[in-house]
């Protein structure tokens, strides 16, 4: 069995414009440089977003999916020699307050 690295982006609501599903510009400007991590080792990129405690959980599972959607397809521009596995997961943000 082949051992697979797993490549994880960290988002949480502020990486993306307000209220909507569009990655904030400097996010979007650091994408190059995920695909080029990608290409140097076949790897499963796991999109972890973290969701705040007033944060309608439609809205987060929008980002993420929308996300994930336009990786996807940008990696099949790239060419990087691969089918990239694309993995979600969301959780909910812990109150700091015991």
């Amino acid at each position: 069995a082949a051992i697979t690295r797993v490549a994880r982006l960290e988002l949480a609501d502020a990486a993306f414009e307000p209220g909507g599903t569009r990655l904030m510009p400097k996010w979007q400007e650091g994408l190059p440089k995920i695909f080029d991590a990608l290409k140097q080792e076949r790897s499963v990129l796991r999109i972890s977003y973290r969701r705040g405690l007033q944060e309608n959980n439609a809205l987060a599972e929008a980002r993420v999916k929308a996300l994930a959607d336009a990786i996807r397809e940008q990696w099949k521009h790239e060419r990087g020699g691969y089918v990239l596995p694309v993995e979600t997961e969301i959780y909910a943000e812990r109150s700091a307050q015991k």
